[in-house]
C-alpha cells in the first residue's frame, strides 16, 4: 500500500517524473472541456494545504485560530524563552508538508489521465482508455492471487521477507486487509465494465469461416475475463472487510443496471448464459467450503452493536468532531491528525492510532471546512458529471453509437469504483493509504475525461472524448462492426 516512509516517496518521486514528462503542453481538446472545472474544487483543497506549511505574523495567528497560537506558545511560556514572530498555521508543518505532496501527486495523477484522455486523436484517446482500464483489471488480478497465494501456503512475511511493522493481517502487498478490499473495490467494477464491453462484441461478425474463428476466440476472452473477475471477488470476500464487501455491493447494485442495460441492446446467447451459470455454480462451491461464518458475524457485529457509545470508532468520530470544533476554519494541520489527537483522545485503551478511520472527518479536522468543502465539492461534480453522463446514454436507447456505449460502460466501471470508495471513506482511510488514494484519483480522472463521450448525443459532433459521431447521412448505419475502445 505505500504506507512506510521509503515507498511512500518512491511512489511520489515516480508521478511527479511522470506528470514532468507526460504532461507538456495540454491540448485545445483537453483543455476545451467544461469537465476541467471540476478539478477547481480540488485546488482549493491544496491550497489550504500550502497556507497552512507557510509561516505567518503571529497577530494574524490571533485572529484566525487563537487557541492553536496559544499552542504554539506554550513551550516558550513554560522555558520563558521569547517567541517568534512568525508561526505556521499548521500544529505540524513538517507532516502538512509530506501529506501534501502526496495529494499533489495524486491531483497530477488525474491531470494526467484527463489530459491524455483529451489528446486530439481519436486513435490515441481510444488506446489510452484501453489500455488504462486493462492495466488496472489485470494489476488487480496479479495482486489477488499474490494474496490467495499467501493465504494458501499460509505466509508469514509480505513477498517472503517482508515483515509488516503495525500489523499481522496482510494481503498481497498491503499491510491491512480492509486497505487491500479498498483496492479490489475500485478495480472489481473495471472488469465487470471490460466483461460487458466483450459480452456486446461477441455474437458480433459474418457466418464465414473467419468470422466463426474470431468469434471463438471472443468467447475465450469473456471465459478467461470472467474467471479473473470470479478470482478478484474471491479475494474481497476472503478479505473479511465488511465495508469493503459491503460499498461494493453498493456500487455493484447501481453499476449492473447500467451493464445488463448496456449488454441487452446485443443479445446474450444461451451458451453464453451457460457460462455465467457455470462460474456462479463455482463461486457458490468456494463459498461453501470456505470459514464464511466469520464475515457474517463482523457483519451483524456492525448492524447490531448493542452499545455503540462503547465502539471504539464511534469514540473516535466524537473526539476528531471536538477536535475540527476548536479549528473550524483552517485545521490542524493536513497530515497532523497523529501529533494533536492525544489532546482530544477518550479512548482508554492504549492504543496505536494514526487516522480517524473516516476520511471525511480527518479532512474536516486537517483541513478546515474550506478544505474538506474543497474536496467534497471535487467528489460531487465527479459523481455527478460521471452519472449525468451514463443516464443520459440509456435515455438514447438505440440511437446510441458503439463508440458512446463504450465509453458509458467503460464510465460506469470507473465511476462505481469512485462510488464505493466514497461510501468505504465514511469509515475507514483508504485515502490515506497512498496506493489507493492514488489509484482514486485516477479513476476520478477517467471519470471527467469519458464522460463527455459518453454523454455526447447522436450527430453532436467531435469535440474531444472516445466518441467520435459520423454525420448524420447515415454513415453510422453501416452493417460493419464498429471497433471497440477496449478490443
Amino acid at each position: 500500500g505505500s504506507v512506510y516512509p521509503w515507498s511512500s516517496a518512491v511512489l511520489v518521486c515516480g508521478m511527479l517524473a511522470l506528470a514532468a514528462l507526460g504532461l507538456g503542453r495540454p491540448t485545445r481538446a483537453a483543455l476545451g472541456e467544461r469537465r476541467w472545472l471540476a478539478v477547481a474544487p480540488l485546488g482549493l483543497f491544496l491550497l489550504v494545504a500550502l497556507l497552512q506549511c507557510l509561516p505567518v505574523p503571529a497577530s494574524w495567528l490571533q485572529t484566525l485560530a487563537p487557541q492553536r497560537l496559544g499552542l504554539w506558545l506554550l513551550p516558550f511560556q513554560a522555558t520563558d524563552a521569547s517567541a517568534p514572530g512568525w508561526f505556521a498555521t499548521s500544529l505540524y508543518p513538517r507532516g502538512t508538508l509530506l501529506e501534501g505532496s502526496r495529494f499533489l501527486t495524486y491531483a497530477l495523477a488525474a491531470v494526467l489521465v484527463m489530459t491524455w484522455l483529451g489528446q486530439d486523436r481519436q486513435e490515441s484517446r481510444q488506446d489510452f482508455a484501453s489500455a488504462l482500464l486493462w492495466t488496472i483489471f489485470l494489476t488487480g488480478l496479479v495482486v489477488t492471487l499474490i494474496a490467495l497465494g499467501q493465504i494458501m501456503i499460509g505466509a508469514k512475511a509480505i513477498y517472503g521477507f517482508w515483515m509488516p511493522q503495525h500489523s499481522n493481517t496482510f494481503m498481497g502487498p498491503y499491510v491491512n486487509r480492509n486497505h487491500f478490499a479498498g483496492y479490489l473495490e475500485m478495480t472489481l467494477p473495471v472488469g465487470l465494465s471490460l466483461l460487458a464491453i466483450l459480452l456486446r462484441r461477441m455474437n458480433t461478425g459474418g457466418d464465414d469461416r473467419r468470422s466463426q474463428a474470431q468469434a471463438g476466440r471472443r468467447r475465450t476472452g469473456v471465459l478467461l475475463v470472467a474467471l479473473a473477475v470470479l478470482v478478484m471477488l474471491i479475494g474481497l470476500l476472503t478479505s473479511l472487510s465488511r465495508a469493503g464487501v459491503l460499498c461494493w455491493a453498493g456500487a455493484l447494485c447501481l453499476q449492473l443496471p447500467v451493464l445488463l442495460f448496456m449488454v441487452r441492446r446485443r443479445g446474450i446467447k444461451t451458451r453464453n448464459l451457460a457460462i455465467m451459470g457455470l462460474l456462479m455454480v463455482v463461486l457458490v462451491a468456494w463459498l461453501g467450503s470456505s470459514d464464511w461464518a466469520r464475515l457474517g458475524e463482523r457483519v451483524g457485529s456492525a448492524i447490531y452493536s448493542r452499545d455503540l457509545s462503547r465502539d471504539m470508532r464511534y469514540q473516535l468520530f466524537n473526539d476528531t468532531l471536538r477536535m475540527s470544533g476548536d479549528f473550524p476554519v483552517l485545521g490542524v494541520g493536513l497530515g497532523s491528525y497523529q501529533q494533536v489527537l492525544p489532546m482530544y483522545k477518550t479512548i482508554e485503551r492504549q492504543v496505536f492510532i494514526d487516522h480517524a478511520h473516516s476520511d471525511y472527518l480527518e479532512f474536516l479536522a486537517e483541513t478546515g471546512w474550506v478544505g474538506a468543502l474543497g474536496f467534497l465539492a471535487f467528489l460531487a461534480a465527479v459523481l455527478l458529471v460521471g452519472g449525468r453522463a451514463v443516464v443520459t446514454t440509456m435515455r438514447q436507447g438505440p440511437r446510441v453509437s458503439e463508440h458512446q456505449a463504450n465509453a458509458a460502460i467503460m464510465t460506469c466501471g470507473v465511476l462505481a469504483g469512485v462510488v464505493a470508495m466514497s461510501l468505504h471513506g465514511l469509515v475507514d482511510f483508504n485515502l490515506r493509504i497512498p496506493a489507493n488514494a492514488l489509484l482514486f484519483f485516477v479513476l476520478c480522472g477517467a471519470t471527467l475525461a469519458l464522460a463527455p463521450a459518453a454523454a455526447r448525443s447522436r450527430g453532436a459532433g467531435s469535440r474531444g472524448g472516445l466518441d467520435v459521431v459520423r454525420d448524420a447521412r447515415g454513415a453510422s448505419r453501416s452493417s460493419a462492426p464498429a471497433t471497440s475502445p477496449a478490443d
